[in-house]
């Protein structure tokens, strides 16, 4: 849990320093809302706008990308980072689609970057996906994981 911790701390400083609008989500943003299960990585999504500056950024930690990834569930751009051992996936969230298997279609979530939730998170007060998009998605996506986070989450 080290790892996560000083790369959170790491890139939520570089965002905050450069401006970028950012918000956790994934895995760590449901262990702020309940969900104990362990990190595999940190995901977070920018704003379009500042999608380009957050690569720039972080660009000496790249690993992959930035790129775009299409798979049955994922229609994103983004990059991969590596910080201390940790990995980091930061996309474009404004690009972000994810498929909808009840209904047949790719669905966006559309994200306010400028009024988020603020959470502690491994030491760092951090903006993070509000509860109920981070449910939405998760129940779209419904994976075993989101699963198990879904219920941690509504308790």
């Amino acid at each position: 849990m080290e790892k996560a911790r000083a790369a959170l701390r790491w890139i939520s400083e570089v965002f905050s320093e450069n401006d970028v609008s950012f918000l956790i989500v994934g895995g760590l943003a449901a262990n702020a809302y309940g969900s104990e299960r362990e990190l595999v990585d940190i995901d977070i999504w920018t704003s379009g706008s500042d999608f380009g500056k957050a690569c720039e950024v972080v660009k000496q930690y790249t690993v992959i990308g930035p790129t775009f990834y299409r798979s049955m569930k994922w229609d994103a751009e983004f990059v991969n980072l590596d910080y201390c051992g940790q990995s980091i996936d930061v996309g474009n969230g404004d690009n972000t689609k994810i498929f909808d298997d009840a209904n047949n279609r790719w669905f966006e979530i559309c994200l306010d970057y400028s009024n988020p939730t603020m959470k502690e998170l491994l030491g760092e007060r951090v903006p993070v996906i509000p509860k109920g998009k981070l449910i939405e998605y998760k129940a779209i996506l419904g994976r075993m994981v989101d699963a198990m986070d879904i219920r941690a989450i509504k308790g």
